[in-house]
């Protein structure tokens, strides 16, 4: 009876550890959340809203990965990529047609995308063949939206095989919400102070 009464007692005890580390970890989390929404809304200039955001996603998922944000124009209807290293500098740019890859599934299906293996699973999400960057491993995708339209992909990627998990791609989706909201804010807030026609800020 002693024996199964310390069994119990151990097993509430290891219950209420992994109940109090899963709230402080919650806690931390949302802690973190609050201070990358302060850090996106410190701008209404795009380009450094982006490095801002850059910079807090790889921090949060680790400085392994690489992150990028691609945006539709709408003139073109393509997908316009900028993609950051692990420090959150700017590294180079690329454009998707709307459909394409990863980022066309995410845009297409309105949803997120996790994938372990980059090399094994691309194939099931992507009709464009083999995935061509044998250096990344695994990704990461959230669709950009604005007022229910899908604007554009938030997207992260690494090196590493099974990178990410699914409190990840949580934190991300809430981290892409608050993006939107602000890139929104500043594309509205350019068509207010940019001349369309020549560039200049509007006196």
């Amino acid at each position: 009876l002693l024996g199964l009464t310390g069994l119990m007692t151990n097993a509430i005890f290891r219950k209420v550890v992994m109940v109090t580390n899963k709230s402080q970890r919650r806690a931390d989390e949302l802690a973190t959340l609050n201070e990358v929404g302060r850090i996106i809304a410190a701008s209404l200039e795009r380009d450094q809203l982006l490095k801002n955001l850059a910079t807090v996603t790889v921090q949060l998922v680790g400085h392994t990965s690489r992150f990028m944000i691609g945006l539709m124009d709408e003139e073109s209807q393509v997908l316009k990529c900028q993609l950051y290293d692990e420090s959150g500098a700017r590294y180079s740019g690329i454009s998707f047609e709307k459909e394409a890859g990863l980022t066309g599934y995410v845009m297409a299906n309105r949803k997120a995308l996790l994938i372990a293996n980059l090399q094994q699973e691309y194939g099931r999400y992507a009709d464009d063949g083999e995935y061509f960057d044998p250096r990344f491993r695994s990704w990461l995708g959230i669709p950009l939206l604005v007022y229910d339209e899908v604007v554009g992909v938030m997207a992260v990627k690494t090196q590493e095989l099974d990178a990410y998990s699914r409190d990840d791609l949580r934190v991300l989706t809430t981290i892409a919400d608050q993006a939107a909201v602000a890139l929104e804010n500043a594309r509205l807030y350019e068509l207010a102070t940019v001349d369309g026609l020549t560039g200049l800020a509007v006196p």
